[in-house]
């Protein structure tokens, strides 16, 4: 029997890149669900921005539609998505999906992204960050709804880095309900690489020049998130961009680069970027960064970001938490070196070995780019090791099996419970 799955919460592309890739790679008809809103602005969440020959029209297993409204953030049950669920056998959803999946009475999985599980459940903790009367209230909502749904969820795929096992623990979800299983990402890394062939012409020439003229290049696609407290660091919102910042800037006084140049993307996501500006003046290493303006303020989309990837000796990520997210992912399969600060305990139980070079302190920055500076075969050894590994444990070839198996395991058990004299019935929404 065919397995029918609905995808919800498209964070970052990943469930395009699930959906297309098991039903390329299996006999699962996977359906993607998304909310038919700011489709020119939301970089993260469109298929086209993946794959822009998708811009002017979807395959009909993608489906747009008006699921999150005002309504169904008082009223998660009134959201269309809800009837659109009940013809499939399993759900998985991200983002604010677990408040409306719990609804549907079909077995579903919450493959956790970030804030859906550290900060969208605990409105109370983030009032601050909402503005508005408005907005606050629709949090309030939304936030009961979402804890709510997160502790009812069938299954629920992780990570083990801190912020995910922090917030478990704060709802105190039951342990049964978290799943052993580790499922990578899945970045379709041949296509990505394949597309940058097609990408340069899409920058505008202040950022082409600027690129031109330097010798030694560094790009920070992360976003400006600087705020080092106890809270923003365990709910993964800190990504220490000043370690970066001043390991550049000691890096820039060594003398190693004639003309090292750091490219900083322009984003209505980054909350710090005022910190950040002031901070390089402070350093006086200003004719050394290239704030790069996207053609929105939403930032530049993946396949934009090729040729920026292309065009740096080294791409920076994110020096706080010690996880890693797309930037990794898109940096490595175009071979580039990355350079990060990871959990070395955490990757050592996801991962046999990994590719990206760690740095935790400015110092430890200034020592890894000038390594790279110094020594291009190193730097070309560290890249190609880096497009291996993500093909190894995340290319559409080696990690999508192991969704496929889990996603059958799930709706068997789940179909066990319900017809099985062994099992007792899931305590789970109806």
């Amino acid at each position: 029997m065919t397995l029918r799955v609905a995808f919800y919460g498209n964070i970052a592309n990943n469930f395009f890149q699930l959906a297309r890739s098991v039903r390329e790679r299996s006999d699962i008809d996977a359906h993607l669900f998304l909310d038919a809103v700011d489709r020119r602005d939301e970089v993260t969440m469109r298929p086209e921005n993946d794959d822009p020959s998708l811009r002017d029209a979807y395959p009909d297993w993608i489906h747009t539609g008006s699921y999150f409204t005002a309504l169904s953030v008082a009223m998660p049950w009134r959201s269309p998505l809800v009837k659109e669920f009940q013809d499939f056998d399993l759900v998985v959803v991200s983002g604010i999906g677990p408040a409306i999946a719990q609804f549907a009475g079909r077995p579903w999985g919450f493959f956790v992204t970030g804030a859906d599980l550290t900060m969208i459940p605990f409105p109370l903790r983030f009032f601050s960050r909402w503005r508005t009367a408005r907005g606050r209230l629709a949090m309030l909502g939304m936030g009961t709804w979402q804890r709510r749904g997160i502790r009812r969820a069938d299954e629920i795929w992780g990570q083990l880095f801190s912020p995910f096992q922090i917030a478990l623990e704060r709802l105190d979800v039951d342990s049964g309900r978290v799943s052993k299983t580790y499922l990578p990402v899945i970045f379709d890394a041949t296509g990505y690489a394949r597309s940058a062939n097609s990408s340069e012409d899409l920058l505008d020439r202040e950022i082409l020049s600027a690129l031109e003229r330097s010798d030694f290049v560094v790009f920070h696609p992360s976003r400006i998130m600087m705020d080092d407290s106890q809270r923003a660091r365990e709910i993964g919102q800190w990504k220490g961009n000043d370690v970066l910042v001043r390991g550049f800037a000691e890096f820039v006084e060594s003398g190693i680069a004639s003309a090292p140049l750091l490219v900083i993307p322009v984003r209505d996501a980054s909350l710090d970027m005022g910190r950040a500006r002031a901070l390089v003046e402070d350093l006086g290493i200003e004719a050394s960064v290239l704030w790069a303006r996207p053609p929105r303020p939403s930032g530049f989309t993946r396949h934009e970001l090729t040729a920026l990837y292309s065009a740096a000796n080294v791409v920076a990520d994110d020096f706080g938490i010690g996880w890693f997210g797309a930037v990794v992912l898109e940096a490595l399969s175009l071979g580039r070196p990355v350079l990060s600060h990871l959990d070395e305990a955490v990757m050592q139980e996801l991962y046999p070995w990994h590719p990206v070079l760690d740095a935790a302190t400015p110092s430890e920055v200034a020592e890894r780019l000038t390594a790279l500076a110094t020594d291009p075969e190193f730097a070309a050894e560290v890249g190609k090791r880096g497009a291996a590994w993500v093909h190894e444990f995340h290319s559409y070839e080696s990690a999508t099996a192991k969704y496929v198996e889990a996603f059958n395991a799930l709706a068997e058990r789940k179909r066990a419970a319900r017809t099985g004299p062994r099992y007792p019935e899931s305590d789970g929404p109806r």
